[in-house]
């Protein structure tokens, strides 16, 4: 796992020293993951908060220049890319509640602030104005349907801030069945 992502790091870093890459984001494709092929400081998040090997995670990494830079040798100097990471999933916690939990980590950048919205079944939960410090974030969702028994599949999106400017990050945080 972590030999891809070097690889894919190097990839995209090989690819803006020759500005193939414009200054938006882009996405990577998601992975369903198991707890022990998650990063260490994701796993220790998410067993923290209740998740265990039975659980399904969906990660998504974004690769995104510097906001500020004019040209590629002002990007280079400066850091050149900032890879986030967005970990999700979901947790059932009695028939009618749950909880989305989110894990961010930035590879260069700190982040500072973020909004979180979830949305499934038509509905949509949110979570405004995250302080962020250094270069993860964790991110809880609380989740709920007192109606009738529905499955909800989960969708996370998050703007967050970092010490390079602005992005956002959206992944599947998979689903629960809840209501009465």
């Amino acid at each position: 796992m972590r030999k891809l992502i070097l690889i894919s790091v190097s990839f995209i870093l090989l690819l803006s020293i020759f500005g193939v890459i414009n200054n938006e984001a882009q996405a990577t494709e998601q992975e369903e993951l198991s707890l022990d092929e998650l990063p260490i400081e994701s796993q220790q998040f998410f067993m923290e908060n209740g998740f265990d090997e039975n659980d399904l995670f969906y990660k998504t990494d974004y690769i995104e220049k510097e906001n500020t830079a004019s040209n590629e040798i002002t990007t280079r100097a400066k850091g050149g890319v900032n890879v986030v990471s967005m970990v999700g999933a979901s947790k059932k916690v009695s028939s009618t509640k749950g909880k989305v939990v989110l894990h961010l980590t930035s590879f260069r950048k700190n982040f500072k602030s973020a909004n979180a919205r979830v949305t499934g079944g038509g509905k949509k939960w949110t979570k405004t104005k995250i302080k962020g410090s250094g270069k993860s974030m964790g991110i809880t969702i609380p989740v709920s349907h007192t109606g009738k028994k529905k499955y909800f599949g989960f969708r996370a999106n998050v703007q967050y801030v970092t010490t390079a400017g602005a992005g956002n990050v959206t992944s599947s945080a998979g689903g629960l069945t809840l209501g009465k």
